[in-house]
Formats: C-alpha cells, sequence, structure tokens
C-alpha cells in the first residue's frame, strides 16, 4: 500500500492525540519555497540523480526493515514500515521517500535502510540530498553509509565498514540540504570506486524521516557561480538594483577580488557588466558559503506590459566549471507572472563547456519547437538565430570562427520556457 498522509488527518491527529504528545502529526508546512532552494550545496556534473516521482521504490534501489517493529496504532493503515514512497508532506505535487519510526514499542530504535544502486566515485564526487523530520517537536536521527567492492551488499555489509560517512542526530523541520564529498571521506577509500550508499534510519520514538532528491555530482575544486535572485516587483519606467550571491560549488576555499565580474541580460536588452569588489577587498569563500551582493548598475523597466527573463552569471579567471554560473528570474512589468506559472528551465545539456570548436547541445526529453541565439558580452547575436525542430534531441553549434570569451546561450521554446548559461569559448 502507497501511504500518503492527507493534510485533514494530520489536523485530526494533533487533536486526538494532544493529550498523549505535544505533535505527532506535523504543523503546516512553513512558508518557504522550494524554488529559493533550487540548487544543490554541490555543483558540478551530474553523474546521478533519484527524485523519487514514481508510485513505487524505484527498481534499483532497495529497502531493508532491519528492526521489524510494528508501527504506532495511529498510522499502521496508512503508512508502510520501512522506506516507502510518498507524496511530499511541504509540496503535494512532489514525490520523496520517507520512514517513521513511531512504533508500537516505543523504547525500540528505527533500523530501517534505503540502499543505492552502484554508483560510480570518482576523483573529487560529491552526495548530496534533501532532508527533514515531518514533525517539528520530534527531530529525527540518520545515519549515511557507504560500501564498496560488494556485489549485493545489506545492512550487516554496510556494517562492516569503519564508520558512517555523516551521522545527523536531530534533522530539522525546514528542508535541509546536506552534502558529502564520498571520495574523500575517512581517507578517501572510497575515491575512484564503484560504490553503494545506504541512509540509515535510527530514531527512537520520534515520527517521520523524509528524504528527496538524492543526487552525485563530480565537483571542480574551484568553481563559483551566481545564485538565487532575489524576487522584486517593479512598474513600469522604474528603477530597480539586482540582488543575488555568489556561490562556491567547489572543492576549495577560494579567494575573490576585484577580478570578480557579475553580468545581467535582460530580454532583448544588452548585458551589463561590473566589478563587485574594488581593490583593496578581499573575501574568502567556503565550500557551500555563498556572498550576498546587489549589483552596482541600476536596471530601468521600460514603459508596456511584458514579461522579462533576468538572468545573472559571474565571471571570475580561477572558475573551472562555467556551466553553473547563470541564476534566473522572470519578472512581470505590468503582468501578473503567477497567473502563467512559475519559471521553468529547459532540461538541457551543454557540452563541452569551455569549448573550442563545437558546442553539443542535448535535449533530455521530447520537446517542441525553439529558438536558440548565442549573444556576446555586449548582447550582440554572434550568429544566425537557430531554430530547433520538435523533439530534435541533439543540435551542434560550430563556434570556431568565434573570438575567445564568454558568450550568452539563449534558448526558449514555444510553450515560453527558457534557458540560458554562459559559454566559453577557447
Amino acid at each position: 500500500m502507497r501511504a500518503i498522509l492527507s493534510f485533514s488527518f494530520l489536523v485530526f491527529l494533533t487533536l486526538s492525540l494532544s493529550a498523549q504528545v505535544t505533535s505527532r502529526s506535523g504543523f503546516p508546512a512553513p512558508q518557504e519555497s522550494r524554488d529559493a532552494l533550487r540548487l544543490f550545496p554541490c555543483g558540478g556534473m551530474k553523474l546521478f540523480e533519484e527524485k523519487f516521482s514514481a508510485d513505487t521504490l524505484p527498481g534499483d534501489w532497495t529497502a531493508y526493515d532491519v528492526d521489524g517493529q510494528a508501527l504506532h496504532p495511529a498510522i499502521d493503515t496508512i503508512y508502510e514500515a520501512g522506506w516507502a514512497p510518498i507524496t511530499d508532506f511541504k509540496d503535494g505535487r512532489n514525490g520523496a521517500v520517507a520512514s517513521s519510526s513511531w512504533y508500537t514499542n516505543d523504547s525500540t530504535p528505527s533500523d530501517d535502510w534505503l540502499v543505492s544502486p552502484p554508483l560510480q566515485v570518482g576523483s573529487n564526487t560529491c552526495l548530496s540530498w534533501v532532508a527533514y523530520s515531518q514533525d517539528r517537536f520530534f527531530a529525527e536521527s540518520y545515519e549515511v553509509w557507504v560500501t564498496a567492492g560488494q556485489a549485493t551488499p545489506d545492512s550487516m555489509g554496510f556494517l562492516s565498514e569503519p564508520e558512517p560517512v555523516l551521522t545527523v542526530g536531530a534533522e530539522g523541520f525546514f528542508l535541509s540540504y546536506r552534502s558529502v564529498n564520498l571520495a574523500t571521506v575517512l581517507g578517501g577509500i572510497y575515491a575512484n570506486q564503484t560504490v553503494q550508499v545506504a541512509f540509515r534510519h535510527t530514531s527512537t520514538d520520534k515520527f517521520i524521516l523524509v528524504l528527496d532528491d538524492i543526487r552525485l555530482a563530480e565537483v571542480a575544486s574551484k568553481d563559483v557561480g551566481a545564485y538565487d535572485v532575489l524576487d522584486f516587483d517593479i512598474a513600469a519606467g522604474d528603477s530597480t538594483f539586482f540582488e543575488a550571491s555568489i556561490r562556491n560549488f567547489g572543492a576549495d576555499t577560494i579567494t575573490l577580488d576585484s577580478s570578480l565580474e557579475v553580468t545581467y541580460a535582460v530580454t532583448g536588452q544588452a548585458p551589463v557588466t561590473a566589478r563587485l569588489l574594488d581593490d583593496t577587498t578581499v573575501v574568502l569563500l567556503a565550500p557551500n558559503d555563498t556572498m550576498q551582493f546587489t549589483h552596482p548598475i541600476q536596471w530601468k523597466a521600460p514603459s508596456g506590459d511584458a514579461v522579462y527573463y533576468i538572468c545573472l552569471w559571474s565571471n571570475w579567471p580561477g572558475d573551472q566549471d562555467p556551466s553553473n554560473d547563470t541564476t534566473c528570474v522572470r519578472v512581470g512589468v505590468g503582468v501578473d507572472i503567477t497567473s502563467i506559472g512559475e519559471l521553468s528551465q529547459l532540461p538541457i545539456s551543454v557540452f563541452p563547456n569551455p569549448v573550442k570548436d563545437v558546442l553539443q547541445i542535448s535535449w533530455e526529453e521530447a520537446h517542441g519547437a525553439a529558438k536558440l541565439n548565442l549573444l556576446n558580452s555586449m548582447g550582440q547575436l554572434v550568429l544566425p538565430t537557430q531554430i530547433i525542430k520538435p523533439n530534435e534531441p541533439r543540435l551542434e553549434l560550430n563556434i570556431s570562427g568565434l573570438q575567445e570569451g564568454f558568450y550568452f546561450l539563449q534558448i526558449v521554446d514555444e510553450a515560453g520556457r527558457g534557458f540560458v548559461q554562459k559559454v566559453v569559448k577557447e
């Protein structure tokens, strides 16, 4: 049985159990935005991703209910023991997996394992995921284990390893984005190995632990990018400064100085570039940390009703991965964009980047017709507009005749979805 806890049931459970516990139902979700957390703490080249969007556990994942305990009567008819797919409590449109630790025997700790398929670890490979405790008063605990070289590892196979790569004693109620560098933990014993990862729920007499968006990526040593443009409202003819962050997606602590530039581009207008730091300012940015900034040059909204894509990207000489430099937001001037849905990024991969001759543009799913433009740093078209045919899986863009530097790749499909990325020509 697939278990889904509805909001109405959660409210009922809060009232009916108020004499026993403060809450074991989970309060209504806080008003944090999943879109604001749309990037993982680890950037880099994606190697593997699981979003748990199906009604059943993916066939290459395995769940072990080692404790074998019966769930508490309040939830045993609507929830499965061990790890099982759910509809995300914080977003009813999103799939996730969850494990409960509320048992009939309240002294028994949970011992539920969720085991991944085989994964290839490189020389600097990051594992990242989303987790949260469903009830703010019952913080869940769990461990993350890794094992290598076992054909079909069970829980005992993982326990033969030296120790977990991460132990979380009390997961938060808000969404937590967590990450581990699998190539460096425990002295680097998993580097360049084929491994399997397990999430072990270890709570005693709590409620529900939720996991989602498990991702593996190969990370550059030095990698920065613009991140998380702040939403804003603006009227025609008014001016505003764009606020966003610079994020260190790499594995090393980096030093930022006056060589760091940030460019913004608005639909139909030339990009605008400015330095963020003066000659006397130096900022040390640790891995996964962010530096908030305000672009120093204002943008004036044109007159007339329109929807604009506004994208910011970073330019830093030490950046080893320009593929994640760009972040975008959609803004309506005289238009209520909530009536036309959220900004949707097209499922496109661009490689290699940096590129010398031919850029490969690959679609990850079926699509409609689209237009492609390549702009220089002045916002000028450097190649004729390309028309992408419906369901064309790959497009080759020959840029061998262009000068070295960075360019702005812009794709918009017939449904209004967009894709933007900075491309570096070597």
